[in-house]
């Protein structure tokens, strides 16, 4: 988690300059999240990161169906159960190309990238970002969706 909140500075820089505000909502409570806080907080982002807590599969539900991505920037992922949620309901994903994450993603249905590379995971949800702004990147989205969403189906 820590690649993403070093990734929002400069997903702020690259796309929030005159677009909707930029949240990263993380949900779930860990031993990581005093340190998350404390790395908002030192990188300026803290207005820009919600912090939620523990949430009922509702929440979590209505949280992945209201989100423009969902980010899974693990480094270790045997499964990927959130990626799968978040495919369920629709909703673009950007995921670490390993493990699980790696092989329940296939072309077309989400976007992989290198694992802790900050670079690249902002890059990457900037482009999610930026398409469903635009009507030609909005159906590409759309269409890299309901593919991982097929897939899921069946």
């Amino acid at each position: 988690m820590n690649v993403l909140i070093g990734a929002l500075p400069i997903i702020l820089s690259r796309y929030s300059k005159g677009k909707k505000d930029v949240k990263l909502v993380i949900v779930g409570e860990g031993p990581m999240r005093k340190q998350l806080e404390k790395d908002a907080n030192y990188l300026d982002i803290s207005k820009n990161v919600v912090f939620t807590g523990y949430l009922d599969d509702y929440a979590v539900r209505s949280l992945l169906k209201a989100a423009d991505v969902v980010v899974v920037p693990s480094l270790y992922e045997p499964f990927g159960i959130v990626a799968l949620e978040a495919m369920a309901a629709k909703t673009p994903v950007v995921v670490s190309d390993i493990g699980g994450l790696s092989e329940l993603i296939s072309d077309g249905e989400g976007i992989k990238v290198t694992p802790n590379n900050s670079e690249s995971l902002a890059a990457c949800i900037v482009k999610i970002l930026s398409e469903e702004d635009e009507d030609k990147g909005k159906v590409e989205v759309e269409e890299m969706v309901e593919k991982g969403f097929k897939r899921l189906s069946l």
